[in-house]
């Protein structure tokens, strides 16, 4: 029963988690206020994997997004120089492959349960381990 229940729960806390984070994408904008998505006044940048960004209209905005009235007041501009041109790339993917989606449902019932796949394994095994051993000392007194 509580197997039964720890799996249910993993899958929904699974799920759950990567419905909220696809429904609800990280938008920076240049207001100060937190708002709802459809309230974003824009421009603003979706952060996402699928944005494709033209690096021409990037510089074009950035060169002219003084002309703004509201922004002139409250907007600064920050330059920063690396000193290689190389860095390290961090990238988060939303979408899950089968494994990667059973490792998290592992990890989820590990936590709330105390146990894991391996643990279930283990107790069939020592299960089917006992009824052999059982039906050997049976056939062994029959004789």
């Amino acid at each position: 029963m509580f197997i039964v229940m720890g799996v249910t729960f993993a899958i929904y806390v699974c799920f759950s988690t990567m419905t909220s984070f696809l429904a609800e994408p990280t938008v920076t904008t240049l207001d100060p206020q937190v708002k709802a998505i459809w309230d974003v006044p824009f421009p603003s940048i979706a952060v996402c994997s699928k944005n494709k960004l033209s690096r021409r209209a990037m510089k074009e905005y950035s060169e002219n997004i003084t002309t703004v009235p509201r922004l002139t007041s409250d907007i600064s501009l920050v330059k920063i120089y690396y000193d290689t041109p190389y860095g390290t790339k961090y990238q988060k993917n939303v979408l899950y492959n089968w494994f990667q989606i059973l490792s998290n449902i592992g990890g989820v019932i590990g936590i709330s349960m105390g146990c894991s796949l391996i643990s279930g394994f283990e107790i069939i095994y020592f299960g089917i381990v006992r009824l052999v051993e059982n039906y050997l000392k049976f056939r062994a007194l029959r004789r």
